[in-house]
């Protein structure tokens, strides 16, 4: 369980774009979870508990934080939750639990004397609903086709990867609009125009993660969810491993109500039998849910087979018994019979508006009101901070050096330095431990002596000493092929000078044709520059203004960076480059991002989104703003000893500066007990004091 925060990877992707986010907010006070437009799965009683993560001023002593509907109607504003904090250290962290809607997230900073330090605020933070999109082509919208979602609580994760390399995913939410994407691997399809329809229904957020890949049938999903490449199974594992990596770093931070799956096209082709497709797909199942350790995570089945005019009934018969046989699997649309050529403009994937709002209305009338009253969904004990990839290929020969991803949001003390841990699957005892370092992938050499069995990795942060979850099993042979680790790129680095006017950096690329556009969203006209930083040579490296356009959704300016021919020359896979972006008409570096560019559309950095202003409310606790302070000794229980004359409820602060005792019997409450001169606490017969609840 993780208890304290993790230590911030100054590499990674993740917590740079904090370091570049946080500058927009009250100095010395920085935020790394939650984050803008995340939205944390509720449970059956409509609550979920939001981690907050960071780092506070010297001299703080008390860390609280609070969450209010940006819109009145969107939420229950909560009292002041007190934060934990590391002993001799500036981290804090702690959970706020509230209600479903969407929030202002309010954090404070104090000090002995309740001097307020700092406090800041994050906009857009939701408790909702969250949703992993699986399947083929026409659960992955082939003709690359969206439209924004009118709502502004649908939301996603501007990113996508064919073959995911799990150190590179961000944990940096987005609008759903035109052209943006579900990480790990989907564009937004027709699952926008459902995120309107379900925010209407339900009056609270919700987040899609992809995880489709098209022209796969079952048998290529039941042989990658087991580990076994060939036959149309990449060598890193996809298509299960989208899933994989949905579930194993987005979902263990925000938890999931269903997997939507729409697949069955290929297996029609295929002629696949009944059995078969039931079997290669409930093997799919049960493999999330042992993976996510949640065994009742639902799944929502599509019954689909239509392809080239026809339809198989051995196919719907296997997506049925599925649904009947298999607990946790709820019907999907039955998708067969809406073929008209306005639904289907290729005569097999649903495109268009007619068919992207048809396909959304389906999915809306089978996401019933039953299924989100009663199938439970999957709420990570402790939200994850720390998250370990896949190790792949499995087998590995024993003496060869593996590289494992991570990804990490949390607080970091300076100097901190991560290790990799060899773990026996069977009864977890830890056979090895990497050299500290700051790279990832991280490497560990597998021990020379190592036996023929299963094993797992996790990573462990040093300070404070925090451990990932483990990751999934791999094997270990000695008659494994010999393998040499492919060249890895690093995770994005983030430096300089942040400007309010830049609100969104991100980039598109085209590998095969080394077609390139920086795109940025400002509110001034900006001049960006792209340089080689691996040695190797790239002639466009100066300062240029960038172009006004209308052309990529999200943002207002780019520059294009075209390649001598196609494919030769300009931005090149596998090059590291530095991107820099500052206003127009400055001098100076400006602010930069260190990377290797991959295929298709990424947002890097959201600076200052503007957003609603949330109503004023006040404090629900009248006493110092949540922080109670005794005035004279007395009674724990006499309303006259504290300062506002009102007794301390749970998970406030208690200032105390007196001797209180606890009456016999009776059951105080706080979140926090911090004693000044004077302060002592009696306790009567059988008296109790419940702290941090």
């Amino acid at each position: 369980m993780i208890s304290t925060p993790l230590l911030l990877n100054r590499l990674c992707f993740l917590l740079a774009f904090f370091t570049l986010y946080s500058s927009y907010l009250q100095a010395q006070l920085t935020l790394t979870a939650p984050h803008a437009r995340q939205v944390f799965q509720r449970d059956l009683t409509n609550r979920a508990n939001v981690p907050v993560a960071g780092l506070a001023p010297t001299g703080t002593v008390f860390v609280q934080a609070r969450l209010i509907p940006l819109v009145a109607g969107q939420g229950t504003p909560t009292a002041w939750a007190s934060l934990s904090r590391l002993t001799g250290s500036q981290l804090f962290s702690g959970v706020v639990s509230t209600t479903g809607g969407w929030y202002q997230l309010q954090v404070r900073a104090r000090d002995n004397a309740l001097v307020m330090l700092a406090q800041t605020t994050l906009n857009r933070v939701g408790v909702g609903e969250v949703f992993i999109i699986a399947g083929q082509s026409n659960a992955l919208g082939v003709f690359e086709e969206s439209a924004t979602a009118a709502d502004d609580r649908v939301s996603g994760i501007d990113s996508r990867q064919d073959d995911v390399q799990e150190q590179m995913l961000p944990v940096l939410f987005s609008h759903v609009s035109a052209g943006s994407n579900f990480a790990p691997s989907n564009p937004p399809y027709c699952w926008a125009a459902l995120g309107d329809m379900l925010t209407a229904r339900l009056n609270v957020p919700v987040l899609f993660l992809g995880a489709a890949q098209g022209g796969t049938n079952s048998n290529k999903w039941q042989q990658s969810a087991a580990g076994i490449t060939g036959n149309g199974v990449s060598a890193g594992l996809s298509p299960y491993r989208r899933l994989g990596a949905a579930l194993s770093h987005y979902a263990a931070r925000t938890g999931v109500r269903a997997v939507l799956r729409h697949q069955g096209e290929s297996d029609n082709l295929d002629s696949t039998a009944t059995q078969t497709y039931f079997d290669n797909i409930n093997y799919v199942i049960q493999t999330s849910r042992r993976q996510i350790g949640f065994g009742n995570l639902a799944w929502v089945m599509s019954r689909a087979s239509y392809i080239r005019g026809t339809t198989r009934q051995a196919i719907i018969n296997a997506q049925n018994n599925l649904i009947s046989q298999v607990p946790g699997v709820w019907p999907g649309p039955l998708t067969d019979t809406f073929i008209n050529a306005s639904l289907r403009p290729d005569g097999l994937h649903f495109g268009g508006s007619a068919g992207l709002t048809t396909f959304a209305n389906l999915w809306n009338q089978c996401l019933t009101d039953s299924l989100f009253q009663t199938t439970p969904a999957f709420l990570p004990a402790t939200p994850a901070l720390l998250t370990v990839g896949y190790t792949l290929p499995s087998p590995r020969r024993p003496g060869e050096v593996v590289l494992i991803p991570f990804v990490t949001d949390a607080p970091v003390q300076t100097g901190n330095l991560f290790r990799g841990q060899l773990v026996r699957t069977t009864d977890g005892t830890l056979i090895a431990e990497s050299a500290p370092t700051t790279q990832n992938p991280l490497p560990l050499t597998l021990p020379v002596s190592l036996t023929t069995g299963n094993y797992r990795f996790r990573v462990v942060s040093g300070q404070p000493a925090i451990s990932s979850p483990l990751g999934e099993t791999f094997a270990v042979s000695s008659s494994a092929p010999v393998y040499t680790n492919p060249v890895t790129a690093a995770p994005p680095s983030f430096s300089g000078t942040t400007d309010a006017a830049v609100v969104r950096i991100g980039y598109k690329y085209d590998g095969p044709s080394h077609g390139f556009n920086t795109l940025v969203s400002s509110t001034t006209a900006v001049e960006v520059r792209l340089e080689r930083i691996d040695g190797q040579s790239f002639a466009d490296n100066t300062w240029r203004t960038a172009t006004a356009t209308t052309e990529f959704p999200d943002f207002n300016y780019t520059r294009l960076y075209l390649p001598q021919s196609l494919g030769v020359g300009g931005v090149e896979p596998e090059g590291r480059y530095r991107l820099s972006v500052r206003r127009a008409g400055t001098a100076g570096s400006g602010q930069w991002i260190e990377l290797t560019f991959i295929d298709k559309r990424h947002t890097l950095y959201i600076g200052l989104d503007p957003a609603p202003t949330p109503p004023v409310v006040s404090d629900l606790y009248p006493c110092l703003d949540g922080v109670f302070v005794s005035v004279k000794a007395g009674s724990w229980a006499d309303p006259s000893v504290w300062l506002c004359g009102t007794v301390p409820t749970a998970r406030v602060v208690v200032n105390l500066r007196h001797i209180l005792s606890i009456p016999a019997g009776y059951v105080a409450r706080c979140g926090i007990l911090r004693y000044d001169a004077g302060g002592r606490l009696e306790l009567g017969s059988a008296a109790r004091l419940n702290l941090g609840q």
